[in-house]
């Protein structure tokens, strides 16, 4: 999916509360989508961009959300999310992965409308262009020489 397909699916993003099983949603995501899934391609980061409200609900979820999220990180590289002003910064922290540094591999948008202006660095970390060069190697010749012996018959 390239950034203007990830900008554009932003959009349909909603709130809409409740309970939030993070931490399963996290297993399902390196159960069936990393480990061998449709996400699991050969020579490809695997990236997982996480996107929460930064608050386990019920609260008794929280330990259990880190260690799925820790589970994760051995497979892929995951970055975060936070929408709403009542994030656990901490919590975010801990679901990215290293070097867990704010506004690189974590996020806090304080409302789904603001989301579009953190977009940009979400992607910029996630996004990685690279650049291939073709070296071609240079081509040696290696010639031998066999010394020849002639016998004249006649002299």
């Amino acid at each position: 999916m390239g950034q203007e397909a990830v900008r554009n699916t932003s959009g349909y993003l909603v709130y809409r509360g409740g309970t939030t099983r993070t931490n399963t949603a996290l297993d399902t995501a390196r159960t069936d989508v990393f480990e061998g899934g449709p996400g699991e391609r050969p020579g490809v980061p695997n990236i997982c961009v996480i996107i929460t409200d930064g608050v386990p609900f019920p609260t008794d979820l929280r330990d259990p959300t880190i260690i799925a999220a820790e589970r994760l990180q051995t497979i892929c590289t995951c970055f975060v999310v936070g929408i709403t002003s009542n994030v656990d910064v901490e919590l975010l922290e801990r679901l990215s992965s290293p070097p867990r540094l704010l506004n690189q591999n974590y996020f806090a948008s304080p409302d789904f409308a603001q989301l579009g202006l953190i977009l940009d660095s979400v992607l910029a970390g996630v996004c990685v262009t690279t650049t291939s060069t073709t070296t071609t190697p240079p081509t040696t010749i290696t010639t031998t020489t066999t010394p020849t012996t002639s016998t004249a018959e006649g002299r």
